[in-house]
C-alpha cells in the first residue's frame, strides 16, 4: 500500500495480484471507520471454533465419546480445544450437529460464525436439515446411511468397523 497527494484530495494505492488500484482518501477513510465499527459489533461474538469448544464443555465431552458420536479422530478434540487457524466445513458442523443433537437455531448459529449457509436449493443440505429436525434422536451412523442412500458424501471420517443403521 502506498498513500500520495494530487492536487486536493489524497490518494491509496493497494496492489491487486497485477494491478493497482486507486482509492481517494474520503473511500479510505470511509473504510477504516467501517473497520472499526466492525470490531465493535462482533468484538463480543465468539469465533466458530469458541463455540463448538462451550458446547463440547456443557455437554462434558471426552476424547472417547467425541470420537464415537461424530466418527472423528478424537485427536481432533484436542485440536478444537487448543483452537484452529481455519474454519470448520460445513461436514464437520453437521458431524457435531447430529452427534450432539443440537437445535437447528445452534446449527444456523455455528453455520454463520463459520460463514456457510444452507442453500435453499441443494438436496445435499436439505438431507442435512432434516436429520437435525426429524432425525434427532439417531446416532450419525444412520444420518450417513441416509447420506449414502442419496450418493453423498459421510459426515465425520468413516471408521473401518463402523455401526449399520437402520432408517
Amino acid at each position: 500500500m502506498e498513500t500520495y497527494v494530487t492536487g486536493n484530495s489524497s490518494k491509496t494505492k493497494y496492489k491487486v495480484e497485477d494491478q493497482t488500484i486507486e482509492l481517494p482518501a474520503e473511500v479510505e477513510e470511509n473504510f477504516e471507520s467501517f473497520k472499526r465499527w466492525r470490531e465493535v459489533e462482533t468484538g463480543d461474538m465468539p469465533t466458530c471454533w469458541e463455540r463448538i469448544r462451550e458446547i463440547l464443555y456443557d455437554k462434558g465431552e471426552t476424547q472417547a465419546s467425541f470420537g464415537s458420536k461424530m466418527l472423528l479422530n478424537p485427536a481432533y478434540l484436542t485440536r478444537i480445544k487448543s483452537g484452529f487457524n481455519s474454519l470448520p466445513s460445513m461436514r464437520t458442523i453437521m458431524a457435531i450437529a447430529v452427534g450432539y443433537k443440537l437445535r437447528i437455531s445452534e446449527v444456523n448459529e455455528l453455520m454463520l460464525l463459520a460463514g456457510h449457509t444452507f442453500s435453499p436449493m441443494s438436496e445435499e443440505h436439505d438431507i442435512y436439515k432434516f436429520s437435525i429436525v426429524a432425525m434427532r434422536n439417531y446416532d450419525i451412523y444412520k444420518v450417513n446411511k441416509l447420506l449414502r442412500k442419496y450418493g453423498y458424501k459421510e459426515l465425520g471420517a468413516p471408521l473401518e468397523n463402523k455401526k449399520e443403521g437402520t432408517i
